[in-house]
């Protein structure tokens, strides 16, 4: 049976595995124990090795598909200067959590950051997410669809993305410009994630008010921004101002 074995196996690897064998054999019962340890060592560090290896190919991934710009990927919380600003400090810190919140306030405030580092936090525990301005997502859904309605076939269906990511980030709000269509196409989004209890970061310059008026004036029609904006704050909780102060 042995002989069958070894006869599988060319000259050279014969010759190595007999004089594995004979030197096996050789082993004290303790020397047989800790090779076999340190064979489990080498096995367990390998898999750990190969482990990390395919979660850093995981998370690069990760970052090219989430629209993050270099200069956020590194983005933390800790970076900005949070005086004046309790109550954002909190809603961001809750939203490490919940990946859901709704900022508003001047240009500069720091609103971008935070919304770069709730989603750069969600790839760092392996959790997809994606952050978008508000006009470029309405360019590529634009972009997407057909005179008929229907994604063109080498484009990637936006709207079905965005709908089932599981972290979304929609920076800069109320830049916008829509058709009627875009419209419908923008609340399609937002209520399919409202609807799947997905989470969502909002950024904007604009109060609430502010908003519904800015879509309304930019072609959306009346019914929709009132809308838009409860089933917003239903997905984020209330918004939350964040001044312009930072370091």
């Amino acid at each position: 049976m042995i002989a069958d074995f070894f006869a599988a196996f060319p000259e050279e690897s014969r010759s190595k595995l007999r004089d594995a064998v004979t030197r096996w054999k050789s082993l004290t019962d303790e020397q047989k124990r800790a090779e076999i340890e340190r064979i489990d060592r080498a096995d367990r560090a390998r898999s750990e090795r190969e482990r990390d290896l395919r979660r850093a190919v995981r998370r690069e991934r990760l970052w090219q598909l989430s629209g993050i710009e270099a200069r956020f990927r590194t983005a933390l919380l800790t970076d900005l200067d949070w005086s004046g600003n309790e109550p954002a400090r909190s809603g961001a810190m809750r939203a490490l959590e919940t990946r859901s919140l709704w900022l508003f306030g001047t240009i500069g405030a720091g609103k971008t950051h935070v919304a770069a580092a709730l989603v750069g936090d969600a790839i760092a525990h392996d959790t997809e997410g994606v952050m978008i301005s508000g006009v470029a997502m309405l360019d590529r859904i634009r972009a997407s669809y057909d005179d008929s309605g229907l994604v063109r076939p080498e484009c990637v269906d936006v709207i079905g993305r965005l709908s089932r990511v599981p972290v979304l980030a929609l920076d800069d709000l109320g830049k916008e410009r829509f058709t009627p269509w875009a419209a419908e196409r923008f609340y399609a989004l937002i209520d399919a994630r409202y609807s799947a209890k997905l989470p969502l970061i909002v950024t904007t310059n604009c109060t609430p008010r502010e908003l519904e008026k800015h879509w309304a004036a930019s072609g959306m029609d009346d019914a929709y921004g009132p809308a838009l904006v409860r089933r917003i704050a239903e997905m984020t909780g209330a918004p939350v101002q964040m001044l312009g102060r930072r370091r």
